[in-house]
């Protein structure tokens, strides 16, 4: 389970070196002077509840006799450790992509580490090389709704609604990943608004162009035209703007940058 646990003398021996005995440990070395040990901290703690691992943290200044028997040299500095020796070390003021990626080798599987390829390759509308990855998931688990999202996520991003229609409609209320399923499900009601050929209200175009370049993959224009839209038309088409907004919100998930960015945006318009 994971925890942060605040190292000094008195417990170094029995919780970095007889604990990762059975588990890898992370140890980090801060300074409260050190504005970079703050910021890297902070990740650490994050990634510890995502990857489950121990954070052991290790103020020098107050315990400089541990920073001595590391041999360490500057701070903010971070050491793995199993069965009592360092298997890797981390130094400098490393952002979250860094240390996500080196922590991971240690405390995810493979196949969580390929879902991250995944993501990854999502995100960068690399769709095909998505596919190429979840397949081989898929043939070993094939009732994984977390593998099946991204399956249709990637159909939808490439223009293959059948596909991706006949994978989401095998998800139930209640199933892993059901709220995004469902939001996605609903981003294909976008290719329906594309195909429209009435339009010709200047509200209505502009919001067939949004959802155009949200089925694009260029979602931040979309949240653009959409927002603008909610600002200037609040009400316009029953609140369609607002509610394409939570699609993609959904569609990208609560963590995605984006989603804080224009959530915020919306909330200040609403609200505000």
């Amino acid at each position: 389970m994971s925890a942060t646990i605040d190292i000094t003398l008195d417990n170094f021996e029995d919780v970095v070196i007889q604990g990762s005995m059975e588990r890898p440990i992370v140890v980090e070395f801060t300074s409260p002077r050190s504005p970079a040990c703050k910021q890297v901290g902070t990740i650490l703690e994050s990634l510890s509840r995502q990857m489950d691992f121990t954070l052991a943290r290790v103020d020098i200044d107050q315990n400089p006799q541990i920073g001595t028997y590391f041999r360490l040299t500057t701070v903010p500095d971070v050491r793995v450790l199993s069965q009592g020796k360092i298997i890797d070390t981390l130094s400098g003021s490393l952002n979250e992509a860094q240390l996500r990626k080196s922590l991971s080798r240690h405390f995810l599987s493979a196949e969580d580490l390929a879902f991250i390829d995944i993501e990854a390759l999502l995100q960068q509308g690399q769709n095909a090389e998505a596919l190429a990855l979840l397949d081989p998931l898929l043939a070993t688990r094939p009732m994984d709704k977390k593998l099946l999202y991204c399956k249709a996520k990637a159909f939808v991003d490439m223009g293959e609604t059948e596909k991706a229609r006949s994978i989401l409609s095998d998800f139930n209320d209640g199933d892993d990943f059901y709220r995004e399923a469902k939001a996605l499900a609903e981003l294909m009601a976008f290719h329906q608004e594309v195909a429209r050929k009435d339009l010709s209200d200047p509200v209505d175009l502009r919001f067939q162009e949004s959802c155009r370049v949200a089925l694009e993959g260029n979602y931040r224009t979309a949240m653009d035209g959409f927002l603008e839209i909610v600002q200037n038309h609040r009400l316009w088409r029953d609140d369609a703007a607002r509610k394409a907004l939570l699609t993609l919100f959904g569609v990208l998930g609560p963590k995605h940058e984006l989603t804080w960015e224009y959530r915020s945006k919306l909330n200040t318009i609403l609200f505000i």
